[in-house]
């Protein structure tokens, strides 16, 4: 996903249509102050906090507040939270969320 985050909190992305790219506004998300996003899903905070995903994520997600920064990783997300804690979700295959190997 190539991403853009304007001034106003509008998302943006290019899409790809047959040979050429489209950009195009995700316009049901506004207020966006924070993204990231991998080739299949994406990832932002609004600026009350709330993190929000869409696409295609290998598990369900229950919400994430308090959130300040984001960086999607390939089946993980790293959530930087207001208060300096780190938290991380995701598959855990290869150990990338730090709990050991499952």
């Amino acid at each position: 996903n190539l991403l853009a985050l304007c001034a106003d909190g509008s998302v943006w992305t290019w899409v790809m249509n047959s040979s050429q790219s489209t950009l195009a506004e995700i316009e049901t998300f506004f207020g966006a102050v924070a993204i990231d996003g991998r080739e299949d899903y994406v990832v932002a905070v609004k600026a009350d906090g709330n993190a929000w995903m869409w696409g295609s994520y290998p598990a369900p997600q229950t919400p994430i507040d308090e959130v300040q920064m984001v960086s999607a990783a390939m089946d993980s997300t790293v959530y930087l939270k207001r208060d300096g804690s780190v938290w991380c979700r995701g598959d855990n295959e290869h150990g990338q969320i730090g709990i050991g190997m499952n």
